[in-house]
């Protein structure tokens, strides 16, 4: 049995699920997902409470468990994380799972399919080496389950007749979190106007650029586009950002920040042709290995 404690925002639980249904496709075993840190609303500290999302935007119905619940009653960080170890261990010993994590998330472990047994499998696995050759099965669980209505499924089609780019900014969160804001820098407006330069010599005739973000009015009074653009506002999020998401799928081209979120909007997107441009460094440590995060043909910029 291969069990995946999911927690994070939407685009961190889809690597996390990635990574665990490959292996459990890899071993011919069940798939289960712990998803108990996300129904429980407790602060922790230094983490902003995040909803389950994986079956409200996709159309998947995984097995639940939660295992997690045990092991995040202790919300002191430094405390929480010596319990967990210990009672990961003792489960170990006393043969009920054996505990997998990712030391380095940007950083493919080729020996994740070596693993057999009763796993329970905690980390963040952000390589689409984990699931490169599952893809088909991890594209088909991510189809989206709501369906566009009214002035979004109207942007749907505007979005699906022109050479659409979309231009994702995360502000709000980074900057909001201290931890996070030593962790993540926020990429500036001159990497994005980097980008669409970029952008506009690459991705062929008459560009739109389609921009997103979780403060999209920041970027309304800051971003000046030289191209034919268009803000896409909140109110086309839908159920836990399903929308925002797919929305975001369905461009031709992707200019990302350092954001699973849109990371995964790029992956899913089935245009075998597009360009996806990213940032240079992915955290505030130039020197910290993220040699995975990116795929190959992706443009870092």
């Amino acid at each position: 049995m291969i069990t995946a404690r999911i927690h994070g925002g939407l685009g961190n639980q889809m690597f996390q699920y990635a990574a665990a249904r490959a292996l459990s496709l890899h071993n011919n075993d069940q798939l289960r997902i712990d998803p108990s840190r996300l129904f429980d609303p407790t602060p922790w500290k230094g983490n902003p409470f995040r909803n389950y999302g994986l079956s409200i935007a996709f159309n998947i119905d995984p097995q639940f468990i939660t295992i997690a619940k045990i092991m995040d009653r202790v919300r002191i960080p430094y405390v929480a994380k010596a319990v967990n170890k210990f009672y990961a261990r003792t489960m170990a010993r006393l043969g009920v799972w054996q505990y997998v994590g990712d030391p380095n998330p940007h950083v493919f472990d080729p020996n994740f399919f070596n693993l057999k047994g009763n796993l329970y499998v905690n980390g963040y696995y952000q390589s689409e080496k984990y699931f490169k050759n599952y893809e088909a099965e991890i594209r088909k669980d991510f189809t989206f389950r709501p369906q566009m209505e009214g002035a979004t499924a109207k942007l749907a089609q505007e979005i699906s007749s022109v050479n659409a780019v979309s231009l994702f900014v995360r502000r709000q969160e980074v900057l909001r979190i201290p931890r996070l804001r030593e962790q993540y820098y926020v990429a500036t407006p001159e990497y994005f106007e980097r980008a669409v330069e970029l952008m506009k010599q690459k991705a062929g005739p008459n560009p739109v650029f389609y921009v997103s973000s979780d403060e999209i009015d920041w970027c309304r009074e800051n971003f000046k586009i030289d191209a034919d653009h268009v803000f896409v506002g909140d109110e086309h999020n839908g159920p836990e950002f399903g929308n925002a998401l797919h929305l975001m799928a369905l461009c031709k081209h992707f200019i990302i920040p350092n954001s699973s979120f849109s990371w995964w909007a790029a992956w899913l997107s089935e245009n075998k042709q597009k360009v996806v441009i990213a940032p240079k460094y992915w955290v505030t440590d130039k020197n910290a290995d993220t040699r995975d995060i990116l795929p190959e043909t992706w443009i870092k910029a």
